[in-house]
């Protein structure tokens, strides 16, 4: 059975006088199969045999002149009869007759003419919906393909041998919303933004869109058919609180690729802890230890009994010169250690540059408190060859009066060689300052870090 659409179409094109091939052409090219095309034109196109109408004889009308009959008076015999006569059938003889068969090619006429202009207007129909929604080739879309679309315009493609569609919705000043389909998928597209799509919810990416610009009310797209793998990336919600020893979360995939392959758990099994003072218990320091029973707390681990300071002496680390990760790493847990250290202080900037030798010693816990000790071995500065230039250009020195220039400096940096001080750091503050002297961006403490870490010493030495 034909398609009525296919019908139409080629009853309203052969209306329109345009030739059968043209007709196949344009059929073919919006994807319609050739067996399809061929059975609806001979369907179109079949004409039936008319019937075998005998010829009629044409009797020439001749016009005769009109002659005068004379009335005959009517015999009293011949008595007057006002009945009908009747044919030999029984029945009256039909006197309107011929004007009957004479009505009766008007009335088929009509419907001929009213059935016509339907199928005109059902072709123009099917014409116009088909010419309004434009099809890209599959090699189009392959290589990527650019589009300018206004409001209610619509492309149509194939994809995998299914067809889909792309319908601009609205265009506003700096977005598009479209509707693609066949499912059904709304999108609302920023200037530069993309989006893809899987049609078989399958992981795969099969279409790529993307909103170049809008300019004029008509919005520039890049459509390009892909097979991109959709990778999953699940973002979680907390943990709800334990109840029912079973704790639950949502956990939604940003990308939307429809599959659950690396979905996170979103239910676990709980267990509901006592904090320590729940249990009458006591969190024993880092330089403590429990007598007594250890259980486990929501805050680790809690001594039923009595936490004693540990009198085990630590040995003392001794670390390779230079080597101050030996002396981050003994810092993590205020392990006694030390190491002799040079840092060179670049100010060329200023045209100097100065080298600097510290004894650094970790030197334990102290109420909770890590005790670090720093003194200053030795400082040596020279001017860098711009500092020299420099100064011969802007103060008209020349080489042995900048030498001279450059003892006074050292001696007067000399006076400082012995400085030392102490100071008690929060582990983690330890940590961090022994990190910026490795990196070169240590700073000199404020008065208040000063007061807070419990300094001693010169303040310009911290």
């Amino acid at each position: 059975m034909a398609d009525p659409r296919l019908l139409n179409y080629i009853k309203a094109s052969l209306a329109r006088k345009i030739p059968i091939a043209q007709i196949k052409n344009s059929l073919f090219a919006k994807g319609w199969q050739n067996s399809d095309i061929n059975e609806a034109i001979n369907l179109v196109t079949q004409k039936k045999p008319s019937p075998v109408q005998r010829p009629r004889r044409q009797i020439p009308v001749q016009r005769r002149p009109v002659q005068r009959k004379t009335v005959q008076p009517i015999q009293p015999s011949q008595p007057i009869s006002r009945q009908r006569p009747i044919s030999s059938q029984g029945g009256y003889p039909a006197t309107t007759m011929g004007k009957h068969k004479e009505a009766k090619p008007k009335i088929n006429l009509i419907f001929v003419f009213a059935g016509i202009f339907a199928v005109l207007l059902i072709g123009l129909i099917v014409f116009l919906i088909i010419r309004n929604a434009s099809i890209i080739s599959d090699e189009e879309l392959s290589q990527g393909i650019s589009l300018d679309l206004k409001e209610n315009k619509a492309v149509k493609f194939k994809i995998d041998d299914e067809q889909h569609s792309m319908t601009v919705d609205s265009v506003s000043g700096d977005s598009v919303s479209v509707t693609v389909q066949s499912d059904p998928v709304s999108l609302t597209l920023k200037i530069g933004e993309n989006k893809k799509i899987d049609f078989e919810q399958d992981g795969v990416y099969d279409l790529y869109i993307k909103l170049n610009d809008i300019v004029e009310g008509k919005a520039d797209f890049l459509l390009k058919k892909i097979a991109e793998e959709c990778v999953e990336d699940w973002n979680c919600t907390e943990w709800s609180e334990c109840e029912d020893e079973e704790q639950t979360r949502e956990c939604t995939d940003l990308n939307e690729c429809g599959t659950e392959n690396d979905k996170p758990d979103e239910i676990q099994e709980c267990e509901i802890i006592l904090s320590c003072s729940e249990q009458n218990g006591t969190i024993c320091s880092g330089t403590e230890t429990c007598n007594g029973t250890t259980i486990n707390s929501s805050e680790g681990d809690c001594c039923l009994g009595e936490c004693e300071e540990i009198e085990i002496e630590l040995e003392t680390i001794v670390c390779e010169n230079d080597d101050i990760d030996c002396l981050i790493n003994a810092s993590e847990t205020c392990h006694p250690a030390k190491v002799k250290y040079n840092i060179t202080i670049d100010m060329s900037i200023l045209g100097w540059i100065q080298d600097h030798s510290y004894y650094y010693e970790i030197k334990g816990l102290e109420d909770n408190k890590c005790e670090f000790y720093k003194e200053l071995l030795s400082v040596n500065g020279s001017y860098t060859e711009d500092g020299r230039q420099l100064l011969k250009d802007d103060q008209d020195l020349n080489d042995s009066e900048i030498d001279d220039l450059e003892q006074e400096q050292n001696d007067a940096l000399a006076e400082t060689i012995g400085s030392s001080g102490t100071c008690k750091f929060p582990i983690s503050v330890l940590e961090d300052y022994l990190t910026d002297v490795k990196d070169g961006t240590f700073s000199s403490f404020s008065e208040d870090d000063i007061d807070d870490y419990q300094c001693t010493g010169e303040n310009g030495f911290w």
